[in-house]
């Protein structure tokens, strides 16, 4: 009986022997992708282990093996004589069998072609151990070769992970999205330009994520024992700002707009696009567009004419977004319009000048400073005078012919939006009272300025946009149309 046991050891030392040799081929390899940083090293290296040579199994059958020997040597010889030969015969066809499948999978994956690829997704969406997953996706996402058509198959698995992930209410859980939100982050720059075209709309996707990570978030805001979505949320602001910057980087800011505004057009959600406009806009989104190299084409072409402050646009009740430009503009800006500085603020003139597209620049400069310059007793409009603007020199560019009737009209009517505008967004600045004192005082100042020249200008100029408010607060009255019977 024993006779048997030695062939079964024999066999196994054969295979083993038969083994080190694709080991060798198969490690040289990888080294060689190491050493010259290609594509999928670090995946490879686990692919390869668990399932192309698949150790795992080689090993429990090794392990098998010992314990048969073990066994045995505690059965009687009869015992042996009916169990020993049966369990000889299976354990010699179920190592042959895992021997050839080894063969093939070996013979297949230096052969190449799209096998490779579904041997790398098989172990990407069953491995569950959080290091080698990071590890193999970071190997995955480091690389800037990859066909973006194979990008696409990745990415499809990747995000699976993701949303499966995101439902197992676990701490570990939550390291290993965070971990995988990483890998893709810190590797954004390897991703081709066509990545962001690719059917599926990567970014898109990403966008839904956002949504459901921050559903998750502020709707749970605690979940025993589990996530706090802090981090993850963290993590996806910063990849969707970057994507955006990239998009105005590579002169593609239409792609980015294209995507974005169609996922808001769609999203029911307000709360969640308020808390998505105002992370964009803190993390800069508005500095970005004014400082971009594309800067006149993306406010010209490609930000939403709905989205900029408008008299139109903030009187309407369903447009929600323009009114949280408003707000943050101000909140971000007002710094930069009270620095009292001459020095040209090519941001600040930028924003002001397109996302309020209706009004006159410098008229609306004045305005801005008139009712944010800090507020002084008494001394309100000579502190306004004598503050330095850093923005608003130049007006809009109109055209026209013959006598330039057109362009007076124009710029009359730019200058009735303009006010228009200041009152429905300032109204509480410009009350009958404060404007009638502002204006005695601009009367009382001009001894002081009689021989400054840009104090007299600057002066003058309140006087006229001050005294078209106050016309245009004082009640209207109506005129009563006497009938021909009272005439008589």
């Amino acid at each position: 009986m024993d006779f048997y046991l030695q062939i079964m050891q024999n066999f196994i030392l054969a295979i083993l022997t038969l083994l080190i040799p694709f080991a060798m081929v198969v490690l040289n390899d990888l080294l060689n992708k190491k050493r010259d940083d290609k594509e999928f090293s670090d995946l490879d290296f686990y692919v390869i282990l668990e399932k192309i040579f698949n150790i795992p199994v080689i090993l429990i059958y090794v392990v098998l093996f010992f314990l048969m020997i073990i066994l045995f040597s505690y059965f009687s010889n009869e015992l042996k004589s009916y169990c020993l030969f049966p369990s000889f015969i299976i354990f010699l066809l179920l190592l042959s069998y895992e021997i050839l499948n080894i063969t093939y999978n070996f013979y297949l994956w230096f052969k190449g072609g799209s096998k490779i690829d579904s041997f790398r997704i098989d172990y990407l969406s069953k491995n569950k151990n959080v290091e080698q997953k990071i590890s193999s996706w970071n190997s995955v996402w480091s690389n800037n070769k990859i066909n973006y058509k194979k990008e696409e198959l990745f990415f499809k698995v990747f995000l699976r992970d993701l949303y499966k992930y995101m439902e197992i209410k676990d701490k570990k859980q939550e390291d290993l999205v965070v971990g995988l939100l990483n890998s893709f982050y810190n590797n954004f720059e390897n991703r081709g330009y066509q990545f962001s075209l690719i059917e599926g709309e990567v970014y898109l996707e990403f966008f839904k994520f956002h949504f459901e990570i921050w559903n998750r978030k502020f709707n749970n805001k605690v979940i025993k024992n589990g996530w706090h979505y802090g981090r993850s949320i963290n993590i996806l602001n910063k990849l969707i700002t970057k994507y955006y910057k990239t998009c105005f980087d590579k002169g593609d800011s239409f792609s980015f707009f294209d995507v974005f505004k169609n996922y808001v057009n769609d999203c029911k959600n307000r709360e969640y696009i308020v808390y998505l406009f105002e992370m964009l806009i803190r993390e800069g989104f508005l500095g970005d567009i004014a400082n971009s190299e594309q800067s006149y084409h993306i406010w010209k072409t490609d930000f939403p004419k709905e989205w900029k402050i408008t008299e139109t646009n903030f009187k309407d009740p369903t447009n929600f977004i323009s009114k949280i430009f408003f707000r943050e503009f101000f909140s971000i800006y007002q710094h930069k319009i009270t620095s009292d500085s001459d020095d040209f603020d090519k941001e600040l003139d930028s924003i002001v000048t397109n996302l309020f597209p209706e009004v006159d620049p410098t008229l609306w400069a004045d305005i801005l400073i008139y009712v944010l310059c800090p507020h002084v007793p008494k001394k309100k409009m000579e502190s306004v005078i004598n503050f330095k603007k850093s923005f608003g020199f130049i007006g809009r560019i109109h055209t026209g012919w013959g006598d330039g009737g057109v362009i007076t009209s124009d710029l009359i009517r730019e200058e009735n939006v303009t006010l228009d505008l200041a009152l429905i967004l300032f109204r509480s600045s410009f009350d009958l009272y404060h404007v009638g004192e502002n204006l005695k005082e601009l009367e009382r100042l001009e001894s002081k300025y009689s021989e400054d020249g840009r104090g007299e200008d600057r002066r003058t100029k309140y006087l006229e946009i001050l005294n078209s408010i106050k016309d245009r607060l004082k009640p209207k009255k109506v005129k009563k149309n006497k009938s021909s019977k009272d005439k008589k």
